[in-house]
C-alpha cells in the first residue's frame, strides 16, 4: 500500500490518541464504588431480580457500542483502468500438483479518505456455477507486511474458542476481535487494522459491492495448527454479506490456505495466492474453503454486513431478498439459516424444509443433500426414507462427496431400499472416500476386510484407514490399533 508524506505522519502520531471514553452507563456499572455496594447487598435482594437489572443496564450500553465502529465513512475510491492478464494456464494433471486461481485482470486502485490517499493493486477472477458467476478480489497489500507481524504476534496471546463451528461441527479454534459490531479486543492492540478497515476497507467494500450501508460487523482469527484444524471443508459464509480475508503467516510459511471451489470435486478447488498483508474479498454466493497442505497458518477473517440493523440483529437479508427472486442459492441459504436459527434468525425447521425443496427442484445440489438430511432423520417433515434415498441419490450423483457417503449408508443399511445393496454401498464409498471423506475412508476399509460388495483386501483396508486417521478420524485410529494387534479389523 503507497501512502503519501501526510499519511506516515499520520501513523506516526495515531498512537498518541486517547481511547474512546466508555459510555456514561459502562462508567457507572463499572464504577469501583457502586460495583461494591451491588456485590455486598445483591445477596439481600432475589438474585434473579439482580440479574434482571444486570441484563437491562448491559442492554441499554450495547446501542452506543454497537454500529458506531466504522459506520460512517467521508471517502471516495477510484479504480483505474483493468488491464487483462496472461491467459490462464493449462491445467497439470500430475498427483499433488496445486490449482492456483486465475485472476483475469488487474488494476490499480485508490482509496481517498480523511484527507489522505491509499494506493494498492486490485486482482478480479470469477467463480462461476450453475447459478452465479461470482466475483473474488485480491487486494495487495491492505496491510503492510509490518502491521501483518505484529497482528500475528498479536494473534499468539489470544485465547481460541474451540466449540463447534457450523460447518463441520469440529472445534472452530478461533478468537473474536469484533462481534456484532462490538469491539472484544483492546483498540491500542488493533489500531492499524481499525484504520486500515475505516480507511480503506469500509469505503472500498461500499463501492465495489454496490452497498453503501455495508458495516464491519464481525472480525475473527483463525488458526489452522499441526494437531488441530487443518481444513476448513468448502461452504457459503451465512453471516456475511461480503468477507474478506487477510493472511497474517508469510506464504512461504505453508502451502495451501484459501481457495475458491466452483465444483464439488475436490480436484477442481482452485488456491489463491496471497501474502501476509494481502486481502482476498468475495460475495457470500462463493463458495469456498480452507485447507493446509503443510505448514501452519494464521488468518484474519472480517465479515461484512448489509447494514448497522443487520449487524445488531445478528440477521442476514440479503438471502431471503434473493430467495424471493427464485435464486436458489439463496434459497438454499436461507434454508440453512432457518432450519439452524443461525444469527439472529428464529429456527423454523419446517419452513427452512421448503426453501430448500425450492432450491432442489432447481437443481442446487446442496439443498437436495440437506433436504434429503430433514426426510433421513425427520427434521422439519415427517421421516421418509425413501424420499431421503431420491434425494441422496439425486445429489450423490451430481458429485456432492457427504451425500455420496450418505447414499451408500442407505445401500449398506437397506434404508428406503427392500433389502441391503453391500456392492452399491461400496461402489459410493469409494468414490466418497476418493474425494477424502474420512467416514467413508473408514467404512469402505470394513468392506474390504470383510469381502462385502467388493474383493477382500486387507492391504487396500489397511491404507483407507490410515488415510482415515492422518485426517483425525477417530475410529479409524482405534482400528487401526486393533489391526496391528490383532491382525483383524
Amino acid at each position: 500500500m503507497v501512502k503519501n508524506s501526510k499519511v506516515s505522519r499520520r501513523a506516526a502520531t495515531s498512537s498518541n490518541r486517547e481511547l474512546p471514553k466508555q459510555p456514561a452507563c459502562v462508567a457507572v456499572w463499572w464504577h469501583p464504588n457502586l460495583a461494591h455496594f451491588w456485590l455486598q447487598h445483591c445477596n439481600l435482594l432475589r438474585w434473579g431480580v439482580c440479574a434482571l437489572v444486570a441484563a437491562v443496564v448491559v442492554a441499554s450500553c450495547l446501542p452506543s457500542h454497537r454500529s458506531s465502529l466504522f459506520a460512517d465513512v467521508d471517502a471516495k475510491v477510484w479504480r483505474g483502468e483493468a488491464n487483462p492478464l496472461p491467459p490462464k494456464a493449462a491445467r497439470s494433471d500430475r498427483p499433488g500438483t496445486i490449482q492456483h486461481f486465475y485472476f483475469e485482470t488487474r488494476r490499480t486502485s485508490e482509496v481517498h479518505s480523511h484527507g489522505q490517499r491509499w494506493s494498492f493493486e486490485e486482482m478480479e477472477g470469477r467463480v462461476a456455477d450453475r447459478f452465479a458467476d461470482s466475483s473474488v478480489t485480491r487486494i495487495s497489500p491492505f496491510v503492510t507486511r509490518d502491521v501483518a507481524e505484529q497482528l500475528l504476534d498479536f494473534s499468539q496471546k489470544l485465547l481460541y474458542e474451540e466449540g463447534p463451528d457450523t460447518v463441520d461441527q469440529r472445534p472452530t479454534f478461533e478468537a473474536p476481535l469484533l462481534r456484532d459490531g462490538i469491539l472484544l479486543s483492546p483498540l491500542r492492540r488493533m489500531q492499524s487494522l481499525s484504520e486500515a478497515i475505516e480507511n480503506i476497507g469500509l469505503p472500498y467494500v461500499r463501492e465495489r459491492f454496490n452497498c453503501s450501508m455495508c458495516v464491519a460487523c464481525t472480525a475473527i482469527i483463525r488458526r489452522y495448527l499441526q494437531g488441530e484444524r487443518r481444513e476448513h471443508p468448502w461452504h457459503y459464509d451465512s453471516d456475511a454479506y461480503v468477507t474478506m480475508v487477510i493472511p497474517l503467516t508469510a506464504a512461504a510459511d505453508y502451502s495451501g490456505g484459501l481457495y475458491a471451489q466452483p465444483t464439488f470435486d475436490r480436484n477442481d478447488r482452485e488456491f489463491i495466492e496471497l501474502e501476509a498483508g494481502d486481502a482476498v474479498l468475495h460475495s457470500f454466493d462463493v463458495m469456498h474453503g480452507v485447507e493446509v497442505l503443510s505448514g501452519e497458518r494464521v488468518s484474519l477473517i472480517i465479515w461484512f454486513k448489509s447494514n448497522a440493523d443487520a449487524c445488531e440483529k445478528r440477521l442476514s437479508p440479503w438471502y431471503a431478498e434473493g430467495a424471493e427472486r427464485g435464486n436458489p442459492t439463496a434459497q438454499y441459504n436461507l434454508g440453512r439459516v432457518v432450519t439452524n436459527g443461525l444469527g439472529g434468525t428464529p429456527q423454523d425447521r419446517p419452513a427452512g424444509v421448503e426453501w430448500y425443496a425450492k432450491a432442489a427442484k432447481q437443481g442446487h445440489v446442496m439443498a437436495m443433500y440437506n433436504l434429503a438430511v430433514s426426510f433421513h432423520h425427520g427434521r422439519g417433515v415427517p421421516s421418509d426414507k425413501e424420499a431421503a434415498l431420491m434425494w441422496y441419490s439425486q445429489a450423490a450423483h451430481a458429485g456432492h462427496p457427504q451425500a455420496m457417503t450418505n447414499y451408500g449408508y442407505m445401500q449398506l443399511f437397506g434404508l428406503g431400499l427392500r433389502d441391503k445393496n453391500f456392492s452399491g454401498a461400496a461402489f459410493w464409498f469409494q468414490k466418497a472416500a476418493l474425494q477424502e471423506v474420512d467416514v467413508a475412508m473408514f467404512q469402505l476399509s470394513h468392506l474390504l476386510a470383510k469381502g462385502s460388495g467388493i474383493d477382500a483386501n486387507l492391504s487396500a483396508a489397511k491404507h483407507w484407514l490410515e488415510q482415515a486417521a492422518s485426517r483425525g478420524h477417530q475410529d479409524s485410529k482405534l482400528a487401526l490399533r486393533r489391526l496391528s494387534a490383532t491382525g483383524s479389523l
